[in-house]
Parts: structure tokens; C-alpha cells; sequence
């Protein structure tokens, strides 16, 4: 996941550390496939910032990813890198979930007390049946107006 931007002003908990969420983070199931708490195996951001560990949540605490920091993120500062994150088990499903939100820090137990920094949508790409199928309707309606109008 590619990461862009400059951090807003934040006066929060846990600076360190930015959520990825479902927007409904109490949905059940949700995008999170894993247990509670499960550790990434392998982790990474390509940033300046370098990363302590990754792991991801589940209904206990809601649905999300959560990545650390190995240092507190700083207000106003940029972070701009690649997020990478690896587990043994399947980790995500992306059709349990159509958005996404990015919180930077928490307060207590609510993941989404922190500074929300933005959302995303992701969009399913069909696979290459779906595809053909479609093209081939398109290709017999245009036929069939083509018959009909002569």
C-alpha cells in the first residue's frame, strides 16, 4: 500500500502508530480474516520512518491493521513509502470491505480516537471471464441494434 502525504497537527496517543480500519469497525464478519492480534511474519515500509512491527485485529477490538513506528511520526512531517505487510494465514478479504480509513495514533481502547488522516476505496477487478462475458453481451447488442435499425 503506497503511502503519500504530509501529517496534519496531532496532540493524541500513540503517535507511533497508524490504524488501517474498516469504516465499521465492529462489522462481523469484516475484511480482517485472522485472529486477534496476529504478528505480521514480514513487514516493511519503504519510508524514512522504519517500522517496529505490523500485526492485525479482529472483532475483539474491531477490524484493522495496525502498523508501529519504530520512532514517534511527526506533525507536519512527510511520510511517503510503500507498506508491506506478510502473515502465514490469510490476513485480509477484499470483498468483505469496499473502503478503508487511515487513523494516525489511538486514545485508550477506540482505534478510532486518533487523527483520521484520510479514506480509501477499493474496487474488485474482474477476472478475465467476467471480462470476456461482458465484452461478448456488448458485442451481441450491438448486433442485434444493428439488425433492428437497419
Amino acid at each position: 500500500m503506497d503511502i503519500t502525504g504530509n501529517l496534519p497537527p496531532y496532540s493524541g496517543s500513540n503517535p507511533h502508530i497508524i490504524l488501517i480500519t474498516n469504516p465499521t469497525v465492529s462489522s462481523d464478519p469484516g475484511f480482517v480474516t485472522g485472529g486477534k492480534y496476529v504478528q505480521a511474519t514480514a513487514f516493511n515500509f519503504s519510508g524514512s520512518q522504519s517500522l517496529s512491527d505490523m500485526y492485525l485485529g479482529n472483532q475483539v477490538a474491531g477490524d484493522y491493521f495496525l502498523a508501529r513506528f519504530s520512532q514517534d511520526l511527526i506533525a507536519n512531517a512527510a511520510l511517503e513509502g510503500t507498506l508491506d505487510g506478510s502473515w502465514t494465514n490469510t490476513a485480509f478479504d477484499p470483498n468483505a470491505v469496499t473502503s478503508l480509513n487511515f487513523y494516525w495514533g489511538y486514545v485508550g481502547v477506540n482505534i478510532e480516537g486518533g487523527e483520521l488522516l484520510g479514506s480509501a476505496s477499493l474496487s474488485a477487478v474482474p477476472d478475465t471471464g467476467s471480462t470476456a462475458a461482458l465484452l461478448g453481451v456488448g458485442v451481441v447488442a450491438l448486433a442485434f441494434a444493428r439488425r433492428k435499425l437497419g
